[in-house]
């Protein structure tokens, strides 16, 4: 239950912060400092950023993609500086795989792509973003089952802090029939 309490705090902090003058800057600069700390942070601060790409645009304004390319970047650093030479063969299989699929990605973007420029930056974004928590998840020293109920703790807080927005238009903002709860 404390780590319920803890993320609850943070994504609450992130939100009203977000809402402010300047706030998706400073948003960004903590998140990203938060990423630069250890591998499991990297993550959590990917996952932060992501929960404020799809908040409910009735609590906060959405990052800017300048600003989510920050934080991403300042993960890839901290887990790829972290990161032991050479990758260990099941990680490396992993990553591996992660970069043929960009790879056939791109080239069907080649092929397919009404805005080429477009569809290779989201692929570029796509590619950092899932390596590094692919890096992070399989290479950190934090212990499992502290990572894996933080992920519990943080998708109950995202049902938990949904449920008051039944009551609320705001919780019905896309389309005033579905639900949308703290996502867009």
């Amino acid at each position: 239950m404390p780590a319920v309490i803890g993320i609850s705090a943070q994504i609450a902090l992130l939100l009203l912060v977000a809402r402010l003058p300047g706030g998706p800057l400073l948003v960004t600069l903590a998140l990203s400092l938060w990423a630069l700390r250890s591998q499991q942070r990297a993550i959590q601060a990917l996952a932060f950023t992501w929960l404020l790409v799809f908040a409910n645009s009735a609590l906060t304004q959405p990052l800017p993609l300048e600003y989510r390319l920050v934080v991403i970047v300042a993960a890839a650093t901290g887990v790829h500086l972290r990161t032991r030479l050479p990758i260990p063969e099941p990680q490396r299989r992993l990553v591996l795989a992660v970069d043929v699929f960009v790879l056939f990605s791109v080239l069907g973007s080649f092929i397919v792509s009404y805005s080429l420029a477009v569809s290779l930056l989201k692929l570029a974004l796509l590619w950092l973003t899932v390596r590094t928590v692919v890096i992070a998840s399989t290479d950190t020293n934090d212990d499992r089952r502290s990572q894996n109920e933080w992920w519990v703790a943080f998708g109950k807080v995202l049902i938990l802090a949904s449920i008051p927005l039944l009551l609320l238009p705001a919780g019905f903002l896309r389309n005033a029939r579905g639900f949308q709860g703290l996502l867009n």
